[in-house]
């Protein structure tokens, strides 16, 4: 029965807390990946848009998924930037609001099952496929300044909300993971702090030591350390015990300057939380920047 289990299946749920589910085969033991896409919207984040906010492996008993470990926390795990504007302390994007698909006629999102759109009028069963992909186009707007969180007292938004940047998200779902193309198209000059064009919110019980591409490696101790740090992207971790192990990648496509580029993974007591960061530069009307993050796991039960 299990060989007979097709390699995805989606499922959609409209209404107030509208989402979609993501599942890839991860074994012949009715072993999947799941990731949640969820449409978030709120006016006190100045978002509305979809994006990933978790991740887990379950199990398929022919109708129903049933929760074994969670892989990805609640947190960002696609894409954000951060300007270095007087007094500005949030990021913009993703889990941090200020991205919209409703503001410019040209944004919109899409989602493909095996490279035909899904129509998302009802309700959608868990329905089987071949692929599955996400394609969003969205603004950027300027963050406010004052508390770095907009929903925190001490917050002031920009009147107007004036767009930074166009924003071209493309979330593809493979090797029991996700590849995400971002492509930025500045409209406005905007001083950056730093960018963080991969980073993933990955739950800390899954990933209890890791190393980088120079073989450098650590036994995580969640002291809230910046660890494995290196201008290399790849980064490995595992916990054998559990017999998951998650690797971390992200490149440069596109930019009109040479980066400075770190990456690192932020040690603490909510997550193992993997940051690649391009560092501080002015952007110029009409530059693009192109990039790619990926993370994928694998799943060995335990031992």
């Amino acid at each position: 029965m299990s060989n007979k289990l097709p390699e995805f299946l989606y499922e959609y749920f409209p209404g107030t807390y509208e989402h979609l589910n993501v599942y890839q085969k991860l074994s012949d033991d009715s072993l999947y990946t799941k990731f949640k896409i969820s449409h978030l919207r709120s006016e006190i984040k100045n978002e509305n848009q979809w994006r990933i906010t978790e991740g887990n492996i379950v199990k398929f008993d022919g109708q129903k998924m049933h929760p074994i470990h969670q892989l990805l926390n609640g947190g960002e795990n696609e894409f954000v930037w951060r300007s270095s504007r007087p007094r500005v302390g949030d990021f913009t994007g993703g889990y941090h609001g200020d991205e919209r698909i409703d503001v410019d006629q040209k944004s919109k999102v899409t989602f493909y099952a095996n490279n035909v759109a899904i129509n998302m009028g009802t309700n959608i069963k868990l329905t089987p496929c071949n692929s599955f992909y996400y394609h969003q186009f969205s603004t950027m707007h300027q963050t406010g300044t004052g508390a770095a969180d907009s929903s925190k007292p001490g917050f002031t938004a920009i009147s107007g909300n004036p767009v930074d940047s166009f924003h071209e998200k493309k979330t593809s779902f493979e090797k029991n993971g996700f590849v995400t193309y971002n492509k930025i198209t500045w409209v406005a000059a905007t001083p950056i702090n730093k960018c963080f064009f991969g980073i993933f919110s990955i739950n800390k019980d899954i990933t209890a030591e890791g190393k980088n591409e120079n073989d450098q490696k650590v036994i995580f101790n969640e002291n809230g350390g910046n660890k494995l740090t290196t201008n290399k992207q790849k980064i490995w971790m595992k916990n054998e015990v559990k017999g998951i192990s998650v690797a971390c990648d992200a490149k440069i496509i596109k930019l009109p300057f040479t980066p400075i580029l770190n990456t690192f993974i932020w040690d603490n007591q909510n997550y193992h939380k993997y940051y690649s960061e391009i560092k501080a530069t002015t952007t110029n009307p009409g530059d693009v920047w192109e990039t790619e993050a990926s993370i994928s796991f694998s799943y060995n039960k335990e031992k």
